[in-house]
């Protein structure tokens, strides 16, 4: 019978111990918080010409596309004159000789020229913070061309507000 009276003290003494304790209960509050700072991208394909016809225009097109988060004005692209300029707005591809292919950009279909820094009309597109725009590009046939591969490069600069 010992063992009987202790385990019943003992089990006595265990729910004594839980029931006779209180909890404490504390709260606080915490902050959320974030800061949306504007940020685009740009991105567009090469304008590759292909094999040049001796006759007519060689017209190839390159589509421009911008990135932003967050809703504000819309963003401009302008295009510089490229690595081989032979004066105001001329630009020209070279290849490994030094030869010369000249080319023209424009922003509108079967426009002039554009001179550089000249921006872009882009059209917004959905979701409301995407746009793209469309370089034209073309090259009057020659049979003065030097066989060969050419080449140039024209920087794009995006423009946006924060």
């Amino acid at each position: 019978m010992k063992y009987s009276y202790f385990s019943t003290f003992a089990c006595g003494f265990l729910f004594i111990g839980v029931t006779s304790g209180s909890a404490g209960v504390d709260t606080v509050t915490m902050g959320v918080g974030a800061t949306v700072s504007r940020t685009c991208s740009v991105t567009t394909a090469d304008l590759a010409f292909g094999a040049l016809s001796v006759s007519g225009i060689n017209a190839r097109t390159a589509t421009v596309s911008v990135v932003c988060n967050g809703i504000a004005p819309a963003p401009s692209v302008t295009l510089d004159v490229g690595g081989n300029t032979a004066g105001p707005g001329l630009r020209n591809m070279i290849n490994t000789a030094g030869d010369f292919v000249p080319y023209i950009l424009s922003i509108t279909a079967g426009a002039a020229e554009i001179a550089a820094d000249a921006a872009m009309t882009l059209t917004a597109g959905s979701p409301a913070s995407t746009y793209s725009g469309t370089i034209y590009g073309a090259i009057s046939g020659s049979e003065l061309y030097q066989i060969g591969g050419y080449t140039d490069s024209v920087v794009l600069t995006l423009t946006y507000a924060d």
